[in-house]
């Protein structure tokens, strides 16, 4: 709630409040202490105090107060965002793609990727050194079933391809992106349904279409995708 409404004119009691708890009560500190306290032991079990309640209950509004409650509730509200996603955009050849940002460990320069000796095996490219540990680097362009770009870049455009370590319950592949474009929050209002005349390529992997730039990309399924490689590569 805005600050201006935490600060409207206290509202007028009654008659004037006998706040004694707070000078010769339990909270206050003049000596001597209240007597009743004997009896009471503390200021809440008091008469006192009870009544004192009472007349904050039973106060008289301030001037305005209705008013200004009114304009409040009056207010048009803003919408509550749900369930809202995070997703890191990339471009793999021609085709511009989405994942869950939660799933993505590390995005890093092009490393040194070394083959595996007799692999003919065209989704698995093959082993980097990530940081002194090995990882196992694929082809998600391959797995996809993308063709190779075939657009040419603008000259003004600089293009830095980026390995992505990517995770998903306990396991973790490397590939590599012709680009990575940015991060693209989402809601459940933006996810469009597949139509029937996307690519079997792009449709296989996707879960749905988001719009970005103008553009509807698809929005790669993770856990698929990892279902997938997991088959592909055993």
């Amino acid at each position: 709630m805005n600050d201006k409404h935490h600060n409207l004119a206290a509202p007028k009691l009654n008659s004037p409040m006998n706040n004694c708890w707070n000078r010769i009560g339990i909270w206050g500190k003049e000596i001597p202490r209240c007597e009743k306290l004997e009896v009471y032991i503390h200021c809440r079990n008091c008469t006192v105090y009870t009544e004192a309640g009472r007349q904050v209950l039973e106060r008289n509004l301030t001037d305005g107060y209705e008013s200004d409650w009114a304009k409040v509730y009056s207010q048009n509200k803003q919408e509550h965002i749900r369930n809202k996603e995070s997703l890191t955009i990339f471009r793999l050849g021609d085709e511009i793609l989405a994942i869950p940002t939660e799933y993505i460990m590390s995005i890093n320069d092009i490393g040194n990727i070394h083959t595996i000796p007799h692999n003919d095996n065209k989704v698995l490219r093959g082993i980097i050194n990530l940081e002194g540990e090995l990882k196992i680097c694929i082809s998600l362009g391959r797995l996809l079933g993308l063709n190779k770009a075939v657009n040419e870049i603008n000259e003004k455009h600089r293009v830095y391809n980026r390995m992505v370590e990517i995770t998903y319950q306990g396991k973790e592949y490397i590939f590599i992106t012709s680009e990575v474009l940015g991060i693209h929050s989402i809601t459940e209002k933006d996810y469009k349904e597949l139509p029937a005349t996307i690519s079997q390529a792009k449709g296989t992997y996707s879960k749905a279409l988001i719009e970005w730039k103008e553009n509807d990309i698809a929005y790669l399924d993770i856990g698929l995708i990892f279902y997938n490689l997991d088959r592909n590569l055993a």
